[in-house]
């Protein structure tokens, strides 16, 4: 049998409520002896299952709309294409974040929050480097040195 409870069911204990001697401050008390809870039985045998819920909560629930847990945030492939045109184009990234937020309706529609528009163009950004300029300024000119030249530098001690 599988029993999935609410995250304040149960109590904390009497000897910690109780101690006055301690150093730090007590955390907030989070278990209220909530008695919601959903259990699923399954008989291996027939493969049937049967289950029942309990909603009793003896405490306000989360709200609806909160900030999403970083496990529920993406952004979709239409999202990180219209990000890199109107990169490419010259909008800043705060510009970019509003006209986002205003195309979707607010935070809700859009998925992603500000601080991932900017974590993606800062990694789109740094493989652009690696990828860019000096690595391949630096692959080129070795392989056009004179051969003279580099037999030449291998003498040369470097500081």
């Amino acid at each position: 049998m599988q029993q999935l409870v609410c995250n304040r069911a149960g109590l904390r204990q009497k000897n910690y409520l109780e101690k006055v001697d301690r150093k730090k401050p007590h955390a907030p008390i989070t278990r209220t002896n909530c008695k919601a809870k959903f259990c699923v039985r399954l008989d291996r045998k027939n493969q049937n299952g049967s289950c029942y819920f309990v909603e009793q909560h003896n405490h306000f629930l989360t709200p609806m709309y909160v900030h999403p847990f970083p496990a529920y945030r993406a952004m979709n492939d239409a999202n990180k294409a219209q990000i890199d045109i109107l990169h490419m184009q010259g909008v800043q990234t705060c510009h970019i974040m509003g006209y986002m937020l205003a195309q979707k309706g607010g935070y809700n529609g859009i998925g992603f929050s500000k601080k991932d528009l900017y974590n993606y163009l800062d990694r789109h950004k740094r493989v652009k480097i690696q990828d860019g300029d000096a690595p391949f300024l630096i692959t080129k000119n070795i392989r056009n040195f004179p051969s003279n030249l580099i037999c030449g530098l291998k003498r040369v001690r470097v500081i």
